[in-house]
């Protein structure tokens, strides 16, 4: 059976993943909240040993990383969402990488694209305006390294 593990697994859509995935793949949860998932380790991405640790116990197959300071909030402290977004994403894939692990999706924004008043496609205008977006879109320069 295919192991998946989930970053951010006690938010919303990342227990609505859990939930939805666990009865066709072991889930595995990490999360800096307490939750009632089986499964779940508590731990901050931000504490790289622990992290790790999971990882090369887990082996996971695919790794989905939807943990992160979420909230569009400029009111949130910059350094939030720089640790919580950019750090912590930095930690997860040193990790992967030492545990020579390859398989990763990564929730990313639309808020990483110009505004406009229509649809927005991959091929739009990259201008992250807001804090969240901005380290959403360093994530992604990371993960495509």
């Amino acid at each position: 059976m295919k192991k998946i593990i989930i970053t951010g697994s006690a938010g919303y859509i990342g227990s609505c993943l859990f939930f939805y995935l666990k009865s066709k793949f072991k889930i595995i949860g990490i999360d800096k909240k307490k939750s009632n998932l089986n499964h779940l380790f508590i731990s901050d991405l931000l504490n790289f040993d622990k992290i790790n640790k999971i990882l090369k116990k887990e082996k996971p197959d695919l790794i989905v990383h939807l943990a992160a300071q979420s909230l569009v909030d400029e009111k949130i402290n910059k350094k939030k969402y720089y640790l919580n977004n950019i750090i912590a994403t930095k930690n997860l894939l040193k990790s992967m990488k030492l545990n020579n692990l390859n398989n990763l999706i990564f929730s990313s924004t639309a808020a990483v694209y110009k505004k406009k008043n229509n649809l927005i496609t991959e091929k739009d205008i990259l201008k992250p305006i807001s804090t969240y977006a901005k380290t959403k879109y360093e994530c992604e320069k990371l993960i495509k390294k």
